[in-house]
């Protein structure tokens, strides 16, 4: 009889082991046990070393080798308790860095530069603070945005007066990675009038990007310019936000994130060159490696830009060592790389998105590609790139969803229009970048097709309204999981028998199915969402189909964007501004800009002027019923709402303690005894840091559900 009958695979295995994958994604696993757990995360070591002392002892109980074995499991525990104690020094240098409070006199040499809408963005390093009584360096560089016209370049050393802020490891639930990859643990602000160059220095990256930058803006228009320059460094604070998120609501700005795309046409480039000049492979590595290590420096050593580059060598190398090239290691020796560089990446969204679309690629685009291939009016040049654009996006759908809040639902048909001929631009772009820099004088002549090919390029860009075309209103948080296990077993690096593939495959799509209606949905009568982020704080109250906003202040479009676009919010019916008269004009105007509103209302003691022609505001004393919750004001900047047996107080900016009868939870800005003293909230929450107490700033977006006088809590976002 065919043993192979009792057998849920084909062949001898289920999965072709990948050693390399496998300590990558202990790497990882590493990383996100050290930022829940800390120190303590090392004892995640354990079950690593029992899993490979029972497998050591199953394997010479049938008499086979177990040095192997014994090699990979001593690697996984090494690079496990590696990565946790890299990750754990690296929070504990950040957040014990020097404290600041106050005015300093700052001075500093400029290492990257970047325009913002209101003036500039620069980052300073060799930081040293000044005041009337003492001097001191700082080990951390600083960011500071200034507003205004100024004449700034990189190496210079620059001197200002501002009020520095320290910046934290994590804030609303998320690590701070930006900042942490780059070193920058301080922030400030000043007028660009008021910042003083002392002198000059040499930086190598930064007058190279200087330099693309002036070429650039000296011989494009300013948009054009502005989007070169974006392709060519990955800074797309160049850009204007509008212009900027076009290519967001597409689904295609990371053309900015300089990654596979980028890196893959140079390298593309100079295999070609080295091939016609017959370079032997002695020569046309380390000359591929210095070209390619020194753009990616220019990029600032962005993670998309180290993965890629980690690629581009092992391919390199393989080629010249004649040995066969697997992507799936290389992409994991790439993440494996650059996670040992610094652990923190893997809180980078890019770092996540690079990582997983080209994962997403290695495991599906080969079986989609077999599929359409069988399709015959289909190419076959047509099917590859049609696959390798849907299989990246599956696997950078979920991270999409809960990093932005939403997904271009025309992005794949963006991306198989644009991308190609984007590539066909950049490669341009950037040999005719490359050769102005070299001969200015040229640069207009230069840089005159790849301008035009670009303009041409970008019509179909700005042709259509990307934003009607949104996917959004749910989120994935732990649910990935159930999704990348679906689109594994999807894949053809786990061999199964196809019936058997079938039914585990439904199996997780209906448990996928239900966990996703239980995070999105959930029972309670009332739900009330707590959001903040820098000062943007948002109370939204759903109960059945009636929806309120409550505004304790003033509101970002950016932020209150994105978290309308995570909520799927297309209307509000009440707004409630417990707030001043002033910021609630702002925050109305910034609401309205957003979604639609029906009517909001304010305490008849902020003493609101109503200018709005849109929108009706009520000035209100007494209490008032919508949609089944009773509101009332308490003073002029908080507010008393009363739905399913439960009294919840909001208190907006300077709230005033006052007598609001008994209340069961407390939402608030920061903790103030007197505040609390005055209410005596059963449970309490708060936007901002509030040390020993639960906060939004700690912990991410919350979500209070209310059912017959029973009130549960529940992270919505936050460590990802």
């Amino acid at each position: 009889m065919d043993r192979g009958k009792f057998r849920l695979y084909d062949g001898d295995r289920v999965i072709n082991l990948r050693p390399v994958f496998l300590v990558a994604f202990a790497a990882g696993a590493a990383a996100f046990c050290a930022f829940l757990f800390g120190w303590y995360a090392l004892i995640g070591a354990g079950p690593i070393v029992i899993a490979f002392a029972v497998l050591s002892a199953v394997m010479r109980r049938k008499q086979k080798s177990v040095r192997l074995t014994l090699i990979l499991g001593t690697v996984l525990v090494v690079v496990f308790g590696g990565v946790v104690v890299r990750f754990c020094i690296e929070q504990d240098s950040f957040e014990s860095a020097l404290a600041t409070e106050g005015e300093y006199s700052v001075q500093g040499t400029a290492e990257e530069i970047s325009v913002t809408d209101n003036g500039y963005r620069i980052v300073l390093k060799n930081v040293r603070l000044f005041s009337e009584r003492e001097f001191f360096s700082l080990d951390y560089k600083l960011v500071v945005y200034t507003f205004g016209e100024g004449n700034f370049s990189a190496g210079q050393v620059l001197r200002f007066s501002a009020e520095v802020e320290k910046i934290d490891f994590s804030s609303y639930g998320r690590v701070n990675a930006s900042y942490v990859i780059d070193g920058i643990a301080y922030r400030a602000s000043c007028s660009a009038s008021g910042v003083e160059c002392v002198e000059k220095r040499f930086d190598l990256f930064g007058a190279v990007r200087d330099r693309i930058r002036t070429i650039l803006f000296s011989s494009m228009e300013e948009d054009s310019a502005g989007i070169a320059y974006a392709m060519l460094t990955g800074d797309s604070d160049v850009i204007d936000d509008g212009m900027l998120s076009v290519f967001r609501y597409g689904g295609i700005a990371h053309i900015f994130a300089v990654s596979g795309l980028h890196i893959g046409i140079v390298y593309s480039v100079l295999r070609f060159i080295f091939r016609k000049i017959r370079a032997k492979g002695y020569v046309r590595l380390p000359l591929t490696a210095a070209v390619l290590i020194f753009y990616a420096g220019v990029c600032g050593f962005s993670p998309s830009s180290v993965r890629a580059l980690v690629m581009c060598l092992v391919l390199s190398l393989a080629e010249t060592g004649g040995v066969k090239y697997d992507a799936l290691n290389s992409v994991s020796l790439a993440a494996l790389c650059i996670l040992f560089l610094n652990p923190v990446y893997f809180y980078s969204v890019g770092f996540r998105l690079s990582v997983c679309a080209a994962g997403g690629i290695i495991l599906l685009g080969g079986p989609f590609t077999r599929f359409l291939g069988r399709i015959r009016f289909i190419p076959r040049k047509a099917a590859s790139a049609l696959s390798v654009c849907f299989a990246a996006q599956l696997a950078t759908f979920p991270l999409l969803i809960d990093s932005f809040g939403y997904v271009s639902a025309l992005s794949l048909v963006l991306n198989l229009v644009f991308v190609p001929i984007i590539s066909v631009v950049y490669a341009a772009l950037f040999l005719c970048t490359a050769a102005a820099c070299v001969f200015p004088y040229a640069a207009s002549v230069l840089l005159f097709l790849p301008e035009a090919a670009l303009s041409l390029a970008l019509i179909p860009v700005f042709a259509v309204g990307w934003y009607l075309y949104l996917i959004c209103g749910f989120s994935f948080g732990g649910t990935a999981a159930l999704w990348y296990a679906f689109l594994f077993i999807l894949s053809d690096k786990i061999n199964l028998r196809r019936l058997f593939r079938v039914i585990v495959l439904l199996f997780l799509a209906a448990l996928l199915a239900v966990s996703m209606f239980l995070r999105n949905f959930g029972f309670a009568e009332t739900s009330i969402d707590v959001y903040s982020c820098y000062g943007t704080n948002l109370v939204f109250v759903e109960k059945g189909s009636f929806s309120a906003l409550i505004l304790t202040g003033k509101t970002d479009s950016a932020y209150a964007e994105r978290f309308f676009m995570k909520e799927g919010i297309d209307h509000v019916d009440a707004i409630i501004l417990a707030c001043a008269a002033q910021e609630a004009d702002a925050a109305l105007i910034s609401v309205c800009a957003l979604t639609e509103v029906k009517s909001a209302y304010i305490s008849a003691q902020a003493e609101f002027c109503d200018t709005f022609r849109t929108v009706n505001v009520y000035e209100k004393e007494e209490a008032f019923s919508l949609g089944g919750v009773e509101f009332s004001f308490a003073g002029s900047t908080g507010v008393v709402l009363e739905t399913d047996g439960v009294r919840v107080l909001v208190a907006g900016e300077n709230f005033q303690p006052c007598y609001v009868g008994k209340t069961d939870l407390l939402i608030a800005n920061t903790f103030d005894p007197a505040v609390s003293d005055a209410v005596m909230p059963a449970d309490s929450l708060y936007f901002e840091k509030a040390e020993g107490k639960l906060s939004v700033y700690r912990t991410g977006q919350l979500q209070i559900g209310i059912k017959n006088g029973i009130i549960s809590c529940r992270r919505t976002e936050g460590i990802a």
